[in-house]
């Protein structure tokens, strides 16, 4: 998953100067990252505790929601997980393709229904016209 890949990123960039990977030359990560302490990197490696400073790093990026509770000492992968599902933006564009696929759902498996439900006269037209 991509968003392990950030987090793998972010743990390198508490060991460079100037970051690594997607947080390279990112001022406010490389900051959060050295805030690291050797044991939070040590049982992000070991256990795959993803430190707490990454999720400040999110909330401060305007990935998550502003009002996400950060956990004290970070969290398994798993319940990252469940915390970013819950609080996760979309951005625009993921917004607007959403939209379009119900849209041209609704198109594709509605509209029949929805002719039916709203009774097309335009025969009744053509009928009245033929007179």
């Amino acid at each position: 998953m991509k968003i392990f890949k950030w987090i793998n990123d972010f743990v390198e960039s508490a060991r460079t100067e100037n970051g690594y990977g997607k947080f390279y030359r990112n001022i406010n990560a490389i900051v959060l990252a050295n805030s690291l302490s050797d044991m939070q990197i040590k049982k992000y490696k070991r256990y795959g505790i993803v430190p707490a400073a990454f999720f400040m790093w999110l909330r401060e990026s305007g990935i998550v929601k502003s009002t996400m509770e950060i956990p004290y000492g970070g969290a398994s992968k798993q319940e990252f997980l469940k915390i970013f599902k819950q609080n996760y933006i979309q951005t625009e564009q993921e917004r607007s393709a959403c939209e379009y696929r119900e849209k041209i759902r609704i198109q594709k498996f509605c509209a029949p229904e929805l002719n039916k439900a709203f009774a097309n006269q335009d025969h009744i037209w053509s009928v009245a016209g033929c007179m």
